[in-house]
């Protein structure tokens, strides 16, 4: 499965979906079949999120971004293992290299998480750090503590800039992420959750990005099912409705904004 914004698809859309967990257990039996149905769908990159601590994901996701082109990769310890955070982890996470490695993430802050705070504010921290160092954007998974996770990113310094993974915070929330170089990213919820609309409408185009969160968040009419990459059309339709353009433009706006923070100065493009 090769990229689909290239000279042979000129003019054609392309979809972004800008974070999924394709390596989660839901897809084992039938991956290539979410795959094939992406491509058809018109996804010209899909950005696969891992965690780090997971030795399994680590050896499947070069396997993956080896047999599909266009799958791109991110990876982390995410605040729900933050609790496992150790020296060990730390070299692994700074020694994992790979050439599609694109950012850092999903990385962050949930009180909702039955793991305590200071050991997700000592993993973040110490991610932060190894981001600046790799020069990669970080994707930041957050719920409710928005202050929290502005106020370490302005302590850390860190201007690299970078996503907010599903953002689901108020509009006062996302212009302080804003100013600080961040995109907002929105999900399938996006299409049923008012305040997402909101903050959708008001957001700069130039810094929002599409996601499917695959298997996780699936957008209307598939809520309750599990989600895929080529559902990621649904999350852009309402988009292009909030915005007042057409499915086209929107596509081509989303997935410019993805390669600016993923690709542009920082990794090759591959095609």
């Amino acid at each position: 499965m090769g990229f689909l914004h290239n000279k042979n698809v000129k003019g054609k859309m392309v979809l972004t979906d800008s974070h999924a967990h394709l390596l989660d257990k839901s897809f084992e039996n039938d991956l290539e079949e979410v795959m094939e149905r992406a491509r058809i769908s018109k996804i010209g990159y899909v950005n696969n999120c891992i965690d780090i601590t997971d030795r399994k994901e680590i050896e499947g996701s070069i396997e993956l971004t080896n047999k599909y082109a266009n799958v791109l990769l991110s990876a982390g310890v995410h605040p729900f293992v933050a609790g496992s955070w150790n020296e060990e982890i730390e070299k692994s996470l700074i020694s994992f290299n790979p050439d599609k490695l694109t950012a850092l993430g999903e990385i962050g802050i949930d009180p909702t998480y039955d793991v305590p705070i200071e050991s997700q504010k000592n993993a973040f921290k110490n991610q932060i750090n190894i981001a600046k160092e790799k020069n990669l954007p970080i994707v930041i998974h957050c719920r409710h503590w928005f202050n929290e996770v502005y106020k370490i990113l302005k302590e850390e310094k860190f201007f690299i800039g970078g996503v907010l993974h599903t953002f689901s915070g108020t509009w006062e929330d996302a212009v302080k992420f804003l100013d600080l170089g961040f995109y907002l990213s929105f999900s399938g919820v996006l299409t049923y959750s008012k305040k997402a609309k909101d903050v959708a409408i008001k957001a700069p185009f130039d810094r929002i990005l599409v996601e499917t969160d695959s298997p996780y968040l699936p957008p209307l009419p598939y809520k309750g099912q599990r989600n895929e990459p080529s559902y990621i059309i649904r999350t852009v339709e309402e988009l292009s409705r909030l915005k007042g353009c057409s499915v086209e433009k929107t596509a081509e706006i989303t997935t410019t904004n993805f390669i600016s923070i993923f690709l542009n100065g920082r990794r090759k493009k591959w095609n």
